[in-house]
């Protein structure tokens, strides 16, 4: 994230550039790079979207069935909104960088 907020490449963080680098989901510019560190961290079968095991993670296994039945609903009805069973592009950033509206 360091190098996409270093806006003019001097390697330094300044200004803009630090509150991009601390907040980027405030800069529509680092959108593309959150949504990138999203799928490197969370695509485990590196299929380039995130499916309910993905989303769930290691999360999963401190929680009961009532939990993950609530996380399923989340994921199904909220979240996976052409109903495919998988996030993508703006589906992950509406999980990520939820617009709270």
């Amino acid at each position: 994230m360091w190098k996409a907020a270093d806006f003019n490449g001097d390697g330094l963080l300044e200004g803009d550039e630090w509150v991009a680098f601390s907040h980027p989901e405030e800069h529509p510019e680092m959108l593309p790079h959150i949504l990138e560190q999203t799928l490197r961290d969370k695509d485990v079968n590196k299929d380039g979207a995130i499916d309910f095991q993905e989303f769930i993670g290691d999360r999963g296994l401190d929680h009961d069935q009532e939990w993950l039945y609530t996380e399923k609903e989340k994921f199904d009805q909220e979240l996976d909104l052409n109903r495919d069973s998988k996030l993508t592009g703006n589906e992950i950033l509406s999980w990520i960088v939820p617009s709270n509206e």
